[in-house]
């Protein structure tokens, strides 16, 4: 991730509408993907995990609708997933 202080290497996972969902994983904050977000040239979208939402910007829910590059492309915070979602 760029944009914030020193870059830094995060373990990213690529998902659609309703994986998550599916999982039974809740939104903490905020939203899930939607069809909106799978649709060819809608702005680009990311969840953070819960962990990482308290690490990197201390559980601030103002970082919704926030702009944050990853791999270099420009992302916007739609939501945060329930503490323990672990995807390895």
């Amino acid at each position: 991730m760029t944009g914030m202080g020193d870059p830094e290497q995060l373990v990213t996972v690529t998902a659609t509408q309703g994986v998550l969902p599916a999982l039974g994983v809740a939104a903490y904050i905020g939203r899930w993907f939607s069809n909106e977000d799978d649709t060819p040239g809608s702005p680009e979208t990311v969840i953070l995990s819960y962990g990482y939402w308290q690490r990197k910007f201390g559980g601030d829910r103002d970082v919704l609708g926030r702009t944050i590059a990853i791999n270099f492309v420009p992302r916007q915070v739609i939501g945060s997933d329930a503490t323990g979602l672990s995807i390895r």
